[in-house]
């Protein structure tokens, strides 16, 4: 590494009590050109912060773009034939290799986003395309030294703040589900989750008055939200499948075998004036067991604006609850809040049913609900 010319900290001369890891700052902004590099709290030897605290990560994507005529270059402070870009602040934990820091730029910028390294101008600092905002501290990566958050000296925190960022076994891709804190209205859900989104990236699904919403994002944006300490929690989606059913009642009033298959009389009690919610794949509501007393009320799916059942499931389940014949409950009044699609299973996913959509349609019922209601 050259030091020649420029005055900068020396090697540490023991190791620090908390690992540290080497950070940059903005130096200069020319046009749509932006200079990054070493200050006088950059410490390229051993590093400069501990490694629990938030910074964010500066990226580059080297695509071989000319220099600008009016961006001046040295030794020191090369053209990195490329742009930059800064991801959502992450304790510098999170990066436990060079190649993990590469794979948070790539997944939150695109392919050929990787983690920015010292040499990338030639050493020390580096022009590339871009527009960070003055003042910015982002992690960045140095190849010949000890000062990364995965190499330098010095021994981890005791106490850290650990990413509230729950996995699934069987995650749907680039889906998430964002808890807000228990304190949070019903009517700044909205707000607080557009704000969250625009802040780290992705697309709102679901607003729960309930406190949640689902969004689409990468796994590093999700990581990077769940440590907003607007958010209680953000964890992978997963796959759900509709349980199997049967058409029979008999095991309503009927205990042991063998069933005698004759009609379930409720004991004259009908449901009459009783609201039954169908979280399910919908339901035909012209189905003659139905008798009219069935409606489409809501479609967390929204998969080609196919409301009715074409799965089979829903229209069971809600033969099986209110049906005229094969109903529990004959008189009830039958309403649909589709959450599953066609296959409603995991192979497709485009019309599964998912965790998001089974909260998203609790949470409608929950709000939506009027009168003597089960669901």
């Amino acid at each position: 590494m050259v030091l020649a010319g420029l005055a900068v900290p020396g090697p540490a001369s023991a190791a620090s009590s908390v690992r540290t890891g080497m950070t940059w700052t903005v130096l200069g902004q020319q046009g749509g050109s932006v200079h990054v590099g070493s200050d006088a709290q950059t410490n390229p030897y051993a590093g400069d912060t501990a490694v629990d605290q938030p910074r964010a990560i500066l990226c580059l994507l080297v695509d071989g773009r000319p220099k600008p005529p009016d961006v001046v270059t040295d030794a020191y402070s090369g053209w990195a034939a490329g742009a930059v870009q800064v991801t959502p602040q992450i304790p510098g934990l999170v990066l436990t290799s060079q190649a993990q820091g590469d794979t948070i730029c790539a997944e939150t910028f695109g392919a050929g986003w990787r983690l920015a390294e010292f040499h990338d101008g030639g050493g020390w600092t580096f022009w590339a395309s871009g527009a960070i905002p003055a003042g910015t501290r982002f992690w960045t990566a140095i190849n010949d030294q000890p000062a990364n958050p995965w190499n330098s000296a010095g021994d981890l925190p005791t106490s850290v703040p650990q990413p509230k960022f729950l996995t699934s076994e069987a995650p749907v891709p680039g889906q998430f589900i964002a808890m807000l804190p228990e304190s949070t209205a019903p009517e700044d859900v909205t707000g607080i989750a557009a704000s969250l989104v625009a802040g780290y990236g992705g697309t709102i699904i679901d607003t729960m008055e309930s406190g949640m919403f689902s969004f689409t994002a990468s796994d590093a944006q999700a990581q990077a939200m769940s440590l907003d300490s607007r958010v209680e929690s953000v964890e992978q989606d997963t796959y759900g499948q509709p349980s199997e059913y049967s058409w029979a009642v008999d095991r309503v009033d009927q205990r042991n075998l063998p069933l005698d298959y004759a009609p379930y009389a409720g004991g004259g009690v009908t449901g009459a004036g009783v609201k039954i919610y169908i979280l399910d794949t919908g339901f035909r509501p012209s189905h003659q067991e139905f008798g009219g007393r069935a409606s489409q009320a809501v479609d967390f799916i929204r998969f080609l604006g196919q409301r009715d059942d074409c799965n089979g499931h829903g229209t069971a389940v809600g033969s099986a609850a209110g049906g005229a014949t094969v109903g529990v409950a004959p008189g009830a009044t039958l309403i649909s809040v589709r959450i599953a699609g066609c296959r409603g299973n995991a192979y497709n996913p485009l019309v599964s049913v998912f965790n998001s959509t089974i909260v998203a349609g609790l949470n409608w019922v929950a709000v939506h609900h009027s009168g003597p209601s089960v669901a």
